[in-house]
């Protein structure tokens, strides 16, 4: 049988994805988004129960994988056009399980429905995107210790990362290494299957942005104006 073709978006969150995820993804009449469209209640409930069990499940044994393989079996795969699934959970924090072992379980899980796998990763200065993932997930640190309920020690304890034990921070501090992700998707997925794009190419010329993503895809960007603004979600107080 002969292997099809399944671009996974991972994310990062915070990198404009809920932009191209409504404004691209979902309304390019050469892709199949099987993932995120609007909200994550868009997406099939027994494929999203598997995307939990890949990224939470310390252990999954071989009847797990079965099961896992049944729903991937499933898919809606459309034989006629590019099949997607955008789904930035896999990038986000992770207590329980690498991001490398996330992967992996993904490739085998695909692989083994003749699924051939590329990837594409949106990120974002770190500079700016630390401060919005404290905003967002700012009470995942707040339950392991009071000290973090503040931002800047949030991030005096980043620049000290060496002098830190605590799981949580240490986390997040390995989830801002883009080229550490970089290299483990190459080493798992190769060199060519895997395209990284950037957030501030999206701000500053949106057309040449989804010209590069439709490029990777093989298709022609169907957006033809600078004139869709990236959604802010971020939750602010005291315009903190």
């Amino acid at each position: 049988m002969t292997n099809r073709i399944i671009y996974i978006h991972p994310g990062y969150p915070k990198t404009a994805t809920s932009l191209i995820q409504r404004k691209f993804f979902s309304t390019h009449p050469k892709i199949n988004n099987l993932g995120k469209k609007q909200s994550i209640s868009d997406m099939d409930e027994n494929l999203l129960n598997v995307f939990r069990q890949i990224m939470f499940e310390k252990e999954i044994d071989e009847n797990g994988f079965m099961e896992i393989k049944n729903v991937i079996d499933s898919i809606a795969y459309d034989s006629e056009k590019i099949n997607l699934i955008s789904f930035e959970g896999f990038t986000q924090p992770n207590f329980e399980v690498s991001a490398e072992k996330i992967f992996k379980r993904i490739k085998k899980i695909f692989y083994e429905s003749n699924y051939l796998i590329k990837i594409l990763v949106t990120i974002r200065s770190q500079l700016t995107m630390i401060p919005s993932h404290y905003a967002n997930t700012s009470k995942v640190y707040k339950s392991e210790t009071k000290r973090w309920e503040s931002f800047k020690n949030f991030i005096n304890d980043l620049q000290n990362i060496d002098q830190i034990e605590e799981k949580r921070l240490l986390v997040a501090y390995d989830r801002f290494k883009y080229f550490k992700l970089l290299k483990t998707l190459t080493e798992i997925f190769s060199e060519s299957n895997v395209k990284f794009f950037l957030y501030e190419d999206l701000l500053k010329n949106q057309k040449n942005f989804f010209d590069d993503l439709a490029q990777f895809f093989k298709i022609q960007n169907h957006l033809s104006t600078n004139v869709l603004k990236p959604i802010n979600v971020t939750r602010k107080k005291n315009g903190e």
